[in-house]
């Protein structure tokens, strides 16, 4: 039961950003001409995953090495916080026999609202909620954000066709 109340509270954290974020005709269409983006890590802090090699700094390793697939500068400093970015959030929740991994990556980019004020909008997302046993989790949660860079790859390049 506890198992359960986790997974749906997780699902509803996950739900709830992802019913604000804008959308274009098709998703890929935000990302054409996008040239640069930074990275931003967010992960619910989690001791047991750290020992299973699963922390911050993990993730962003994994994910700047995989951003290869698109042709994009990698930004990097803080005079950056106008420029589009990747949000990764992942949150994996300690279960009895293993975790439960929320992971959501996002695209923000600047947008102009109709009273000419400038925001930043989430305009491509994917998100997996799944369970991973202890073992098994450094490999997980490596495989759901190749997974996920590559749909963005994917769009991305469509976007992008020349």
């Amino acid at each position: 039961m506890q198992r359960w109340i986790i997974a749906i509270g997780i699902l509803g954290t996950l739900l709830g950003p992802a019913l604000a974020v804008a959308q274009v005709s098709t998703p890929q269409d935000s990302l054409k001409n996008l040239e640069a983006l930074r990275v931003e890590v967010t992960m619910a802090r989690n001791p047991s995953a750290a020992r299973r090699g699963v922390d911050a700094d993990y993730v962003r390793n994994t994910v700047e090495q995989r951003l290869d697939l698109l042709d994009l500068q990698l930004l990097q400093g803080e005079d950056t916080d106008a420029s589009a970015y990747l949000s990764v959030a992942l949150n994996p929740a300690r279960i009895s026999d293993g975790y439960v991994v929320s992971l959501m990556l996002q695209v923000f980019q600047p947008a102009r609202l109709a009273n000419s004020e400038t925001v930043m909008a989430a305009t491509w997302y994917a998100q997996s909620l799944e369970v991973s046993d202890a073992e098994g989790l450094q490999d997980y949660v490596r495989n759901a954000l190749q997974h996920q860079l590559e749909m963005l790859a994917s769009a991305y390049q469509a976007a992008n066709e020349r």
